[in-house]
């Protein structure tokens, strides 16, 4: 059977991945429901699921070395996307309470979705930056991108994504948990700068060569300023040959302009490092300086 769909998951490539590197056995102990809310794991809110995951490590006689989380679309709406780093950081500190504070954390930011793209592209977009910035305030939490992969119906991962999620997730662990040699960290944004009134130039971190995309079709950018007197779209884009990224918007910018991926994209076009060919992380919300 080749449907892409749902019934097709990152994880056990995933470990079989880190078995071939390493030579270790890894077990997997599946707990997760799909589609659900972050909710259902919050102890301080439902938390159903956690309670079945202890009960489900439990069972399974052994310890657990770390969580591998992807989760967030049903978060992905207008109130709970404001909430979402906080309730997912008392999440993760439960999980440690639970299993160990040693554990590591192993997380992938929203791919698109598209059944109801305009509506809901400036949600999956404040997802995403809470998912990316929770890596950054946890010791030992991982974020890997998946938004510029395809999709096989209008949100779920084809099969050939969740292979790619494997890998780039392997390869986090393989250099972080087990200290092997790994390229894995993706490009991150450092700053966004005025260069012009309608001009922003955006710095990264984690560029080995230099940042580029394969084409430039400025209609499938995800990158979006929002500011005091509303949106503004991208109508060009420049490459420096560096780590850094020039775009221009259509209009003059106003002072508190904000950046981020968060125009609708059916192909989540994002650029990515030469060298490395790793994506840049999505963001959100950062401000123009």
């Amino acid at each position: 059977m080749y449907n892409e769909s749902a019934f097709h998951s990152p994880w056990l490539a995933f470990a079989r991945l880190i078995s071939e590197k390493t030579g270790y056995p890894v077990g997997l102990i599946p707990t997760a429901k799909g589609g659900t809310p972050l909710s259902w794991w919050d102890s301080e809110e439902d938390g159903r699921l956690m309670q079945t995951m202890l009960r489900m490590v439990e069972l399974s006689g052994s310890g657990v070395r770390g969580i591998l989380w992807y989760q967030g679309c049903n978060d992905a709406e207008k109130e709970l996307s404001k909430t979402y780093l906080e309730r997912v950081g008392r999440v993760f500190s439960d999980f440690r309470r639970n299993l160990g504070e040693n554990l590591i954390i192993l997380t992938v930011q929203l791919n698109k979705q598209t059944y109801r793209p305009y509506e809901n592209a400036r949600y999956f977009a404040a997802v995403r930056e809470a998912q990316r910035q929770i890596a950054k305030r946890m010791k030992d939490v991982y974020v890997v991108p998946s938004m510029d992969l395809p999709v096989c119906d209008s949100i779920h991962n084809n099969a050939y994504s969740n292979l790619v999620i494997a890998r780039r997730l392997a390869d986090i662990a393989l250099k972080y948990v087990y200290h092997r040699p790994s390229v894995c960290d993706f490009p991150d944004i450092d700053k966004a700068v005025r260069i012009g009134e309608n001009e922003v130039r955006i710095y990264f971190k984690n560029v080995i060569d230099a940042l580029t995309t394969d084409y430039v079709h400025i209609e499938t950018s995800v990158f979006q300023i929002e500011d005091e007197n509303g949106t503004a779209d991208l109508t060009a884009m420049r490459y420096n040959g560096d780590s850094t990224l020039d775009l221009i918007f259509g209009r003059k910018l106003g002072r508190e302009a904000r950046i981020g991926c968060t125009k609708f994209s059916d192909t989540g076009t994002i650029p990515y490092d030469v060298a490395t060919r790793l994506p840049i992380l999505a963001f959100c919300d950062v401000e123009v300086q």
